[in-house]
């Protein structure tokens, strides 16, 4: 484990202010002092408008905050120090959280947090998307599990959800109906986004109906006592009251929370706002009762069980995070823009809410009251992504490759291979040889042999035949190792060792398109063998999935090991070097994260730590349309074609993906000692 720093970088603010007037501080970095408490090395964070609140001054009522004061609530990382009570996290984990303490910022390099708010975070979420999940995710869950409890559950019932693609909003659609069962799901958008919540909100199996708050009166488009609950995000509750069914509930994150509320989250509260909250509360409870509708009002509390529950929803693909901006906690400017957007979305706090009214729209306006700074989050939600300072990524352009085109067999080749030579690009590390090839329907690679070299076959379409030189052509049994017929997905390795023949031919009547990849074994003469596995294309779209890691038994391994062949990342191709390829698909606008060495704790995978050398590809798929930015830089934008050299970087480092093109990207990693 590495060792951790007495010091940190952190968005850190010296005393109350607005956006505007944050900075980026070196403190000390937080020491666990408790039992239950858990040290992370925070890879990404999300803002919220409490955050904003905060910074501000808006609870210093409530709570008499330290300074210098670190912002935020909710982060994702690894575990790095647990505390001597905590025994069902452990080093090395990587986790998410709501972080319980009012003084426990995230938007730091190190956070601290308890094991009761903090869970294991599944390996097919980005620590991007994991980030933004925590407040919102936990915030929508226990709402409706309030409600199920008030109204003997909500299978088969009618729910009402203002703003649907808000921060909480989105999320409680999603799971609303795929995971509680809800029949129907009414919400109200602007004419702009029905489209896009029409293609968020497409799968599972309740109904969605969509009111345009701006052509329609949401109240008659409603009709009155048709609706079991409302989850209330707008401060709508009271006007809503008449489409609620008798014995219905309204759970409210956006009024304001009784005193007793306040207490719970703020024990040194003084006890006039917690008299004067509770008056009101009790007028809103009352008016609901006269309409025979419970409401109540729900401040969200931290939930490690709750985290478990989400995250396997997404897992699951029943929930999909929404993230819109992000930004490196280096980019100061990028971060304040980012915090006040969130800051303009909310106004300030303590105003009364005012409701909004025309002949044709009853929509519940944004309120600025004391709840929904508290605890709703924007529909656009920024996360601070931590970038690799010390990494240096150099391009290499698709155009500056070397190329040949014979007709059958068109190539474009990164490192030096057959007539084109660059002494500039010899190798990267184990990487010798990485060519895109299309090969035309009838053609191919007749028999020739392969010497000391790790080389692989990633099919990107079409089939390419394997064949070894012993299997003589109309004469197979069955597929296998020896001989394959390889289609998208598919992955073919040999290992050259003392010497092997084998065949490579498109024998279809299509042109096949693929990646050939040889890298330097770390011995020479080793026994020649075949592997071929298939990948899960349905995986790859939701993280990076690992295809070749090193042989486990390492440098030097027996017969035995040999014949047994078993890789040190489970369910890949094993590798006789220090070497991972992982490859995956990423929609445009979402991000994966790579963490060099393949996973955090690499040296369960890789022996060289230091002084890695990846090879990011951009395969060319989807006729120039697809593009990616890496590391969130702007200078290391990666088209179709393009590769990047990124070195400087060692085992446990996470470099971030982000899909910024027309189309999905289909990325190749390539991390080598």
């Amino acid at each position: 484990m590495a060792q951790i720093p007495s010091t940190m970088r952190a968005l850190a603010i010296p005393t109350y202010g607005k956006p505007s007037s944050y900075g980026v501080a070196t403190i000390p970095t937080p020491q666990i002092t408790q039992p239950d408490e858990v040290l992370i090395k925070v890879h990404a964070a999300s803002v919220n408008p409490i955050d904003i609140k905060v910074a501000e001054g808006a609870l210093k009522f409530a709570h008499k905050y330290k300074f210098p004061l670190v912002l935020g609530h909710d982060a994702s990382g690894t575990i790095v120090a647990v505390g001597s009570a905590v025994d069902s996290l452990k080093v090395g984990d990587q986790v998410f959280t709501r972080v319980p303490g009012h003084d426990s910022g995230t938007i730091a390099e190190y956070c601290l947090s308890t094991v009761s708010a903090t869970a294991l975070k599944p390996e097919s979420l980005s620590f991007v998307d994991a980030a933004s999940i925590p407040l919102v995710g936990l915030t929508v869950l226990q709402v409706i599990r309030r409600a199920e409890a008030e109204i003997g559950g909500l299978k088969g019932k009618t729910a009402y959800v203002p703003a649907g693609l808000s921060g909480t909003g989105n999320v409680a659609v999603q799971l609303l109906k795929n995971v509680f069962g809800v029949k129907k799901v009414i919400t109200t958008l602007s004419t702009g986004k029905i489209e896009r919540s029409k293609e968020l909100f497409k799968e599972g199996e309740g109904e969605v109906v969509y009111i345009d708050y701006t052509k329609e009166n949401v109240s008659s488009a409603i009709g009155a006592g048709t609706v079991d609950f409302m989850f209330d995000t707008m401060a709508g509750a009271i006007d809503s009251l008449p489409l609620i069914r008798k014995g219905g509930s309204i759970v409210s994150i956006s009024k304001t929370p009784s005193g007793e509320e306040l207490k719970k989250k703020f024990a040194s509260a003084p006890w006039i706002p917690v008299v004067v909250l509770n008056l009101v509360d009790q007028v809103n409870k009352w008016r609901a009762s006269r309409y025979g509708v419970n409401y109540s009002y729900l401040w969200m509390n931290s939930d490690a069980k709750g985290l478990d529950e989400l995250g396997q929803w997404v897992v699951e693909g029943k929930l999909q995070p929404l993230v819109g901006r992000t930004a490196k906690l280096e980019d100061l400017e990028a971060v304040k823009s980012g915090y006040n957007e969130v800051y303009q979305a909310k106004g300030g706090v303590g105003k009364s809410y005012t409701p909004f009214r025309s002949s044709t729209t009853s929509q519940p306006q944004p309120t600025n009251s004391f709840e929904t700074l508290m605890n709703t989050a924007p529909a656009i939600k920024s996360t601070m992504s931590k970038s690799l300072t010390h990494a240096k990524i150099v391009a290499r352009r698709s155009a500056a490759r070397g190329h040949a085109n014979h007709g059958w067999l068109d190539s474009h080749h990164t490192f030096s291979f057959a007539s084109y030579h660059d002494p500039r690009f010899e190798r990267f590390g184990s990487l010798r040889v990485l060519n895109e090839d299309r090969v035309a329907a009838r053609n191919g690679f007749p028999t020739h042999p392969h010497r000391d070299a790790e080389i692989f076959s990633y099919i990107l379409s079409g089939e390419l035949t394997h064949r070894d030189s012993t299997i003589q052509k109309g004469k197979e049994v069955k597929e296998g190792d020896d001989f394959y017929r390889m289609k998208r997905g598919d992955v073919q390795f040999t290992t050259g060792g003392t010497g092997i023949a084998h065949s490579e031919n498109n024998e279809s009547d299509k042109p096949v398109h693929f990646l050939q990849i040889w890298a330097l074994p770390w011995a020479r003469g080793l026994t020649p063998r075949y592997h071929t596995k298939t990948f899960d294309e349905a995986k790859k779209r939701e993280a990076f999935v690992p295809i070749l890691s090193p042989l486990a038994a390492g440098k030097g391994a027996s017969a035995e090991d040999e014949a047994a062949a078993v890789p040190a990342l489970p369910g890949t191709i094993p590798i006789h070097a220090d070497f991972v390829m992982a490859a995956g698909i990423i929609s445009v606008g979402k991000k994966f994260e790579w963490t060099v060495g393949g996973e955090s704790d690499a040296k369960a995978v890789v022996k060289s730590r230091s002084d890695r050398k990846v090879y990011i590809h951009v395969p060319m798929t989807n006729d120039g349309k697809s593009k990616i930015r890496l590391d969130s830089r702007e200078d290391s934008i990666l088209a179709e074609g393009d590769g990047a050299f990124v070195t400087g970087v060692q085992a446990g480092d996470v470099l971030s993906f982000e899909s910024i093109g027309e189309v999905e990207a289909e990325v190749i990693v390539l991390d080598s000692d």
